[in-house]
């Protein structure tokens, strides 16, 4: 697709928001062996298999958690900016899906 290389497959943890998470959190979620963690994707993924569709999720991670205390957060208009930086990228991929439906 000529993305490959910002495509990742991971442990997807879903966390309730809609708030960033803490330093606490991210250390307890990558014990756990979250790879990412996201607000959204995993309550409308149950619903619409539990409706009998079929579904592909794909995440924009645009953040990275923090580990350490006095490391600064990402802020949310950091975290916009990163969607609006990747948005060209991920209609793309789309794209491509699409065509080979």
């Amino acid at each position: 697709m000529g993305i490959s290389n910002k495509m990742h497959e991971g442990v997807y943890m879903c966390v309730f928001g809609p708030t960033f998470d803490t330093i606490s959190e991210d250390r307890a979620l990558r014990l756990l062996g979250a790879d990412v963690l996201g607000m959204s994707l995993t309550a409308e993924t149950i619903v619409a298999h539990h409706c009998g569709m079929k579904v592909l999720a794909i995440s924009l991670v645009t953040n990275r958690c923090t580990f350490e205390r006095g490391k600064p957060q990402s802020s949310h208009q950091e975290v916009l900016q990163a969607g609006l930086e990747s948005s060209e990228t991920i209609a793309m991929l789309i794209t491509q899906i699409l065509e080979k439906l």
